[in-house]
């Protein structure tokens, strides 16, 4: 079955995403003591009234509107499809997925695994070192120790393909 795939949102659709989120709720849900402005579009400006009756202030409105959601869709659909996919639906609040397992957990269990892989090169070593050749446990030590190089290698590779595949 071939998956279908959609481009990230840009940190400019997001932010436009939030700008059109503003300015609709500045201009549509004002409290009934406030009067409706545009907000600013930015820092060195001022809120501006908005005339509901003003057909320049509603081509005006018109304007902005278009200007920021043209990304609108990738941000709304692309929150959804992370919902879906990440987040547990029995929560009113963003918590992962149950079985889903995050960068953090993934580092932990791999240091974990390489500072055991590396604890047991370490004493393998030292039964190597302390172990006669002429006796028969050194062929032993000397194949655990073997084993141990391996399996840290190993370690250590999950670790540099993890970390290229989160650049």
């Amino acid at each position: 079955m071939a998956s279908i795939k959609m481009s990230k949102a840009s940190v400019k659709e997001i932010d436009d995403a939030i700008k059109l989120a503003n300015l609709t709720d500045a201009v549509c849900n004002y409290r009934s003591y406030e009067y409706p402005e545009f907000p600013p579009e930015s820092d060195d400006q001022l809120p501006e009234n908005f005339n509901v009756d003003s057909a320049a202030d509603l081509r005006k409105f018109y304007d902005r509107v278009s200007k920021l959601s043209t990304g609108l869709m990738r941000v709304a659909f692309g929150y959804g499809v992370l919902v879906d996919n990440c987040c547990d639906p029995t929560k009113d609040v963003l918590e992962h997925k149950p079985g889903v397992v995050t960068f953090d957990e993934v580092d932990r269990i791999l240091l974990e695994d390489y500072k055991a892989a590396d604890a047991a090169l370490t004493a393998a070593r030292e039964k190597v070192e302390q172990t006669d050749v002429e006796d028969p446990e050194f062929h032993l030590a000397r194949n655990a120790f073997r084993q141990a190089v391996e399996h840290r290698e190993v370690t250590a590779l999950s670790f540099c393909k993890k970390i290229t595949a989160a650049k």
